[in-house]
């Protein structure tokens, strides 16, 4: 199932963002290691200058629940700071 929330890469870039991606398997996300299915990616689109998420989309059987994570990390305009500890 795809959830998306808020801006796509290129969106993003025609509403005139400088953005940066981020793409993550899925069992980067503690909620789906509980269900164990870990199947599928996660993009998190981040504006290059502040750093402030500006969208995320989840390809994933357990995507609905992760994808509420991110929409409440972009309306708190939070940053894609830590996503350089993840490898």
């Amino acid at each position: 199932m795809l959830e998306a929330e808020n801006l796509t890469e290129a969106e993003a870039r025609s509403q005139g963002h400088k953005v940066k991606t981020y793409i993550l398997t899925i069992d980067n996300a503690p909620r789906v290691l509980a269900a164990r299915d870990t199947r599928g990616p996660i993009k998190l689109v981040a504006d290059s200058e502040t750093n402030v998420l500006r969208g995320a989309h989840i390809l994933a059987p357990e995507g609905t629940d992760s994808i509420q994570t991110a929409a409440v990390a972009i309306l708190e305009a939070c940053t894609s700071y830590p996503m350089q500890f993840i490898s």
